[in-house]
């Protein structure tokens, strides 16, 4: 089943043509437009300060045997999301299992975040950074890539 008119799903990855890996990235902005630094999740083992060479300040950088989100990364990115906000929260998250752990929920409520989470395949459509953010920067990124479209 698909979301979208086209007939095909949005992937949220930008892959680099040189090694074939990607970079997950976990933001977060509010309506006024500002943001919680990013956390950049490599694939490694472990983490090398080079890895966050030219990042945003304060970017928190994470690794994994995957380049995927896991519920221990996440629960450490809301932990940082959390250090930048000081009063409550609605935070809109898809609905992956990494996202609704029991530490996960407990963490959000010892620190005022209310988690929402959106219906299974809706992301592409109703998250508001895949609609706003993240879509047209896939395709400028695509654009912009000597090595063809990602």
């Amino acid at each position: 089943m698909y979301i979208n008119r086209r007939k095909y799903k949005q992937v949220a990855k930008i892959t680099s043509g040189e090694r074939g890996s990607t970079i997950t990235i976990l933001c977060a902005v509010n309506a006024a437009g500002a943001c919680v630094p990013p956390a950049l999740i490599c694939p490694r083992k472990y983490m090398n300060d080079w890895l966050l060479k030219g990042a945003p300040v304060l970017t928190l950088g994470l690794v994994s045997d995957s380049e995927w989100v896991n519920e221990t990364l996440f629960l450490v990115w809301l932990r940082h999301f959390t250090q930048f906000t000081h009063f409550s929260q609605l935070l809109t998250i898809d609905g992956h299992a990494s996202h609704k752990s029991h530490e996960v929920i407990e963490c959000a409520r010892e620190n005022g975040v209310l988690l929402l989470s959106l219906p299974p395949l809706t992301t592409p459509r109703l998250e508001p950074l895949d609609c706003v953010f993240y879509w047209p920067l896939k395709g400028r990124w695509g654009k912009m890539c000597p090595w063809g479209k990602t």
